[in-house]
């Protein structure tokens, strides 16, 4: 018995759809990450590194307590929403990456970092969840810092095995560039946190704070532009 092409289709398109379908909204994120960081496209460059740091992160929160894990996956998956719309319409935040397509995949994943982390973390965290959440799940989101360090650890030993900037920073400072970067991080995502709270608080007392980290954000795009 001949089975139709017709047929054959309708059969692979529905088990794509069940499989599809059977993924967790987490395993979902960073399929979508991988398919954007296989493209020709500029946001490939900070996409690769993204999926890498969002594996880490669902599997150092799923240990966590139940209500906390919950709070901190809901937040990847609203947060990583942020980096595919810069995509599509690039924000202010995502000016400095996508301005120029000729940059070297350090500077986009450095750029990237800085729009995301300084530009879109406190906006994730004050628009999408309640104070009660907020509070809740704090400590656990900052406690991934000891997770991130590994992947930042990991790109900077890429980084000092290739000639340029980055291992002309390295030598020079003796390996303490490591260590600031470790500093810098974690000093930036905090400051996002008080920024947040600050929001919650009093929106516009927090006005002029977010001016300020705006301003910081943008001489950091420049400094790694004219420097690295």
């Amino acid at each position: 018995m001949r089975i139709s092409t017709a047929i054959i289709a309708c059969f692979f398109w529905h088990l794509l759809f069940l499989t599809a379908w059977a993924q967790s909204p987490e395993q979902l994120l960073l399929n979508r990450l991988d398919s954007v960081a296989h493209t020709k496209s500029i946001a490939s460059h900070f996409a690769s590194l993204y999926r890498r740091t969002s594996a880490r992160a669902f599997t150092y929160y799923r240990n966590a307590r139940p209500e906390e894990s919950a709070i901190a996956h809901r937040f990847m998956l609203v947060f990583a929403d942020y980096f595919f719309q810069s995509a599509q319409l690039p924000s202010l935040n995502w000016q400095a990456y996508y301005s120029d397509s000729s940059r070297t995949i350090l500077h986009y994943q450095l750029l990237g970092m800085n729009a995301h982390i300084n530009g879109d973390l406190w906006q994730a965290l004050y628009r999408h969840f309640s104070y009660e959440e907020f509070k809740q799940g704090r400590r656990l989101l900052i406690r991934f810092q000891q997770a991130l360090r590994k992947e930042f650890n990991a790109r900077y030993e890429e980084t000092i095995r290739e000639k340029g900037p980055g291992r002309t920073l390295h030598m020079l400072s003796a390996g303490l560039s490591r260590y600031y970067g470790h500093w810098k991080l974690l000093h930036w995502r905090k400051r996002q946190f008080r920024l947040a709270n600050r929001m919650f608080d009093n929106p516009d007392k927090a006005t002029p704070r977010l001016r300020r980290i705006t301003r910081k954000k943008q001489s950091v795009d420049r400094l790694i532009l004219r420097h690295l």
